[in-house]
């Protein structure tokens, strides 16, 4: 007896599918020829490509959320810690998905909404926990939060658009953050250097 195909399962291939070649690239037939599925009955589950990509991007925010909810109660005792792996957690995301997909996201004006909403959620993010490095001492007292926030995820987003190497882009956080960072910062970060090269680690999400 041939399996039904649940919603979950249409969700998970379809985000194989456009995170590895792009949203616009994949096409509703290649997606239920992975399913073993007719065309007509998959949009029995979604009634077009755009509202199957918003369940997708939909999943995936509920995901991150609640990832992002055990760093923070992991690290709550270490500021600059928790930043680098907040850091890490947004560098694992846009460098799981092809460049492709990434570009599609910013570009087309279907998915404008859900772009906008997930970098309203990593600049809160990050730039609660840049505040909180800041509280603790390990910052400097006059670091704009905002401005430091805005600079450092735009610039990991353009060059991973470029090609850029997650090594690279490791080693720029780092560097922007020691460079913002007090005494007892720099030592800190110098300290969490030597333990983990990989401080800011690459953790992602997978649906």
């Amino acid at each position: 007896m041939k399996r039904r195909v649940r919603k979950e399962d249409v969700i998970r291939t379809t985000w194989q599918l456009i995170t590895r070649h792009g949203i616009r690239a994949v096409r509703v037939d290649e997606i239920a020829q992975c399913l073993g599925m007719s065309k007509r009955t998959l949009y029995e589950l979604f009634p077009d490509k755009t509202n199957l990509i918003a369940a997708c991007l939909e999943q995936t925010g509920r995901q991150q959320k609640e990832k992002i909810a055990q760093l923070r109660e992991e690290y709550s005792g270490d500021p600059l810690q928790k930043l680098f792996r907040i850091i890490g957690k947004y560098l694992g995301d846009i460098y799981l998905v092809d460049c492709e997909f990434l570009s599609d996201m910013k570009e087309k004006s279907d998915f404008t909404e859900a772009y906008n909403n997930d970098g309203r959620f990593w600049r809160e993010e990050i730039g609660s926990a840049v505040q909180s490095a800041i509280d603790s001492g390990n910052l400097l007292a006059d670091v704009n939060p905002t401005a430091l926030t805005d600079r450092l995820l735009s610039s990991l987003f353009e060059s991973r658009l470029r090609g850029v190497s997650r090594r690279e882009q490791q080693q720029f956080c780092r560097a922007i953050l020691r460079g913002c960072a007090t005494r007892q910062g720099i030592e800190r970060i110098d300290r969490l250097h030597e333990s983990d090269p990989d401080t800011v680690s690459y953790t992602h999400l997978t649906l």
